[in-house]
């Protein structure tokens, strides 16, 4: 049941389950995150890069979001950029629905940006 001011609705809530998918850690020293079809990894450097958890966060999010997208009716765009950018809209909708805060979490961007520019 559910209440709208004074109204009571009765609803059904069904759950669909959209994806099962394992987060693993990956050991290797590379600054990377990578999913599939089904999981989802991030490196151990990339782990200790992060400043906090709302950083990782936006990061496996954002990975998780490939699984989804790449899971969803007609699968992910032709357009490997739009791949992209439809999986840090949707990341950063799952790290703010898990109560991370996606505003701080950004900070990560510039210096991994700055990292990259580095190699």
């Amino acid at each position: 049941m559910l209440r709208r001011g004074r109204a009571q609705l009765g609803k059904t809530v069904v759950p669909v389950a959209i994806c099962a998918s394992r987060t693993l850690l990956d050991t290797g020293g590379a600054l990377d995150a990578y999913s599939d079809s089904s999981d989802v990894a991030v490196t151990s450097a990339l782990v200790d890069f992060t400043a906090n958890d709302d950083e990782l966060a936006l990061i496996l999010g954002h990975e998780l979001a490939h699984v989804v997208l790449h899971r969803a009716p007609g699968g992910p765009p032709a357009d490997p950029l739009a791949a992209e950018q439809d999986a840090d809209i949707l990341g950063a909708r799952i790290a703010h629905c898990a109560g991370y805060d996606v505003q701080r979490a950004v900070a990560l961007w510039p210096r991994f940006d700055a990292q990259d520019a580095l190699r």
